[in-house]
């Protein structure tokens, strides 16, 4: 007798789910997806590249309620793993020596079809909208045109809000919810950070390898060192997109929310002050634009002179030791107050989501008997760098071999 499964979502965590159920003979497996076509958001990830996974997985790498989960996620589908599974999809990766893992032909057309060539013996039901999931002895699939009638078994996979434009939505937490699960709230993650200023608007364009540190109610939460883009709406670029996480979960909690940026990261502050005053004595009547822009572009450097109201033509023997001194506070320290993130639209992953307390370490949830969740739709959050790529496939596996049983 066959077993009749419903997979929601065809995404990198449904589609190895599907993989995996259908190399059972007694497995029906019907795939459904909102996009014409399945692996959409795993084509837009790492610009393209899609960097797949990290070497250096630990249970640090994600933001997630259920420690345990994490750890038994990481244990059943390691890297090791995770390298032979895609290895004998004919995938080979390419392992960075910071850990990050690529697709061997540094495309992400390349996971995707890698992917989709083993998805066999399966029902795929692409531009597909689930509007409700009902259970009475078997579970019911309502779309607006008709019933998908008698599954043993539905896993949801159906992502998260983030990147909508790429098919993302909320429909998970809303099939969730129906069935009483508890949905943590969700916040935008790896995304861009609005100031409450209007300098950053001056220095839009503007990248600085920089060191970037986040304070939580004054008291340091997170720091990275990273490329630091100034935009029209605030921050963006690498150290900025790995402090997000932190930075949108504490306005989500209504804290306040500060970054300090190093925008010289060679110097130490004795050291650049000390190159201020040799600069000083060498050429005494250089300008400050002059002796700034030899350190950092001219762009930064006259909005940094204007904020401070320093005349750019000053001489640097006239300078006091008062705007000497401002001068290196904001180039090492100088705090902006963040107010928003750039929102969902613009973020790679979410944070939140279907309470991880609430299924098993095989993904089924507590609740209701032959209900899977698995992936993005969960509250696990990872890291950049791989991590939450890495999640969607694992949690898939275990999924995918599970609800065999």
């Amino acid at each position: 007798m066959s077993i009749k499964i419903a997979i929601i979502g065809a995404g990198a965590s449904g589609i190895i789910a599907a993989i995996e159920a259908s190399k059972h003979s007694n497995i029906v497996v019907d795939l459904f997806e909102k996009n014409s076509a399945v692996g959409k958001k795993i084509l837009a990830s790492g610009n393209g590249r899609c960097n797949i996974s990290n070497s250096n997985l630990c249970e640090d790498s994600y933001i997630c309620e259920n420690h345990e989960l994490i750890r038994s996620t990481i244990e059943l589908f390691d890297f090791e793993k995770f390298e032979k599974y895609f290895k004998n999809l004919a995938l080979l990766v390419d392992t960075k020596d910071d850990g990050r893992s690529y697709p061997l032909s540094n495309e992400a057309s390349s996971v995707v079809l890698a992917l989709t060539s083993a998805l066999k013996n399966i029902n795929i039901l692409t531009n597909t909208t689930i509007t409700k999931i009902t259970k009475n002895k078997k579970f019911t699939i309502h779309t607006e045109e008709k019933e998908f009638t008698d599954y043993d078994k539905v896993v949801i996979s159906s992502g998260s809000q983030a990147a909508p434009t790429l098919g993302s939505c909320s429909d998970g937490y809303e099939f969730a919810s129906y069935f009483k699960h508890t949905i943590m709230p969700t916040y935008p993650s790896l995304v861009g950070l609005h100031l409450n200023t209007k300098v950053h608007a001056k220095l839009s364009g503007v990248k600085v390898n920089a060191k970037a540190k986040l304070f939580i109610n004054g008291v340091e939460s997170d720091s990275t060192i990273g490329d630091v883009l100034f935009t029209k709406y605030g921050l963006s670029g690498f150290a900025i997109l790995d402090i997000s996480q932190k930075a949108s979960l504490g306005l989500l909690n209504h804290d306040r929310v500060q970054i300090a940026l190093n925008m010289v990261i060679n110097f130490t502050r004795s050291q650049l002050s000390s190159y201020i005053s040799s600069q000083t004595k060498l050429t005494p009547t250089l300008n400050i634009l002059t002796l700034l822009s030899g350190v950092i572009s001219v762009k930064f450097s006259k909005v940094l002179l204007d904020f401070l109201e320093i005349n750019y033509n000053e001489q640097i023997a006239t300078l006091n030791s008062k705007s000497i001194k401002k001068i290196i506070n904001h180039l090492q320290d100088w705090r902006f107050d963040v107010t928003q993130t750039h929102g969902f639209k613009h973020a790679e992953v979410s944070g939140g989501g279907v309470s991880s307390h609430e299924v098993t370490n095989n993904f089924e949830s507590k609740l209701v008997k032959n209900l899977f969740f698995s992936g993005e739709v969960l509250d696990v959050l990872g890291k950049r760098g791989g991590y939450n790529l890495h999640f969607a496939f694992a949690s898939g596996y275990i999924v995918g071999n599970h609800i065999t049983k």
